[in-house]
Formats: C-alpha cells, structure tokens, sequence
C-alpha cells in the first residue's frame, strides 16, 4: 500500500492507483479524456500541470512486449492521437513521452506519460531529466485555483477533441 495524494489534496491509501481510478475508489480530477477498450486517458492525478496526460492500459500489464497484436495496435494510435490533441488544442509543441517498465514493480498498470513542456519549465531545467524536478515544483506551487481551472479547462479540451475525431 501507498499513499498517493490527488491534486486537489486528498489523499488515500492505495495498493494500484490504476486499478483505484478504474473502480471509483479514488475519484479522477476532471473526467477521463479518451477510452478504448483497453486503455484509458486521464489528466495526472497527482500533478497540476495542464495537458499532463497519463495513458495507461485498463489491467496490469509490464510493458509493450506483453501487448497483444490488437493492443499494440489501439496503443500507438490513441498515443498518437493524444500527443495531436495536446498540439493541436493546448498549442504545446514539445511533449516528453516517458515510460518506466520499473515502475510497474510498485504495483501498477503499463502507462505512458505525456508531460508537456512549458516555458517556466526552463528555470528549472531543459531535457527529459528535470521532469521529476518539475514535477516536484508543480505539487509543492500550482495548486491554486486558477492552475487548477486551467488544469480542467485544457482536459475538458482534449476530451471535446477527441469527440470530434
């Protein structure tokens, strides 16, 4: 068991925060932005950065070499679409895509961070290994009301998108 905190603050004890989302046991910040049959896209439950997309499969699963055909397939086109949506409807231009395989150890679903790469972001650091640091900054500093609106509004966004497509 861990304890995880949302962005709003709440915190719980959880074992798989996947499996804890899936089930309603913790509730999502926003709504689920897109959902296939063996994935789902949500905001980051945790950070309170706009467009922080988390992909990940709908059961516990290592990593991609245990997809099966039809789930590789659904993957790499729900990351691209996801990865459009954040260009397209936020304006961001550079997205770090990131995926732990050791992460999964903690007791956890396969998933895919979309991590948006902001300006303010360069006082911290330029590059893939700053995201923890960002990340950090971003618990600690952007709850406030209007980042977390933000954070909403750009989810409600990319979810209105996705209808279209």
């Amino acid at each position: 068991m861990v304890v995880i905190e949302s962005i709003d603050g709440t915190k719980k004890n959880i074992k798989c925060i996947a499996c804890a989302l899936q089930q309603g046991k913790i509730k999502r910040f926003g709504e689920i932005v897109a959902e296939t049959k063996y994935f789902v896209v949500d905001q980051d439950y945790e950070i309170p950065i706009p467009g922080f997309m988390i992909l990940a499969s709908k059961k516990h699963i290592k990593g991609i070499e245990d997809f099966s055909k039809e789930q590789r397939i659904e993957f790499i086109e729900l990351l691209y679409k996801i990865r459009k949506a954040i260009k397209e409807v936020l304006g961001i231009d550079y997205v770090y895509i990131i995926q732990e395989e050791d992460s999964i150890k903690k007791s956890s679903h396969f998933h895919v961070w979309l991590f948006p790469k902001y300006d303010w972001m360069k006082r911290i650091g330029e590059g893939v290994q700053f995201t923890r640091q960002i990340m950090e900054y971003a618990r600690k500093n952007m709850k406030t009301k209007d980042n977390l609106d933000n954070v909403k509004k750009a989810a409600l966004k990319i979810k209105q998108y996705f209808k279209k497509l």
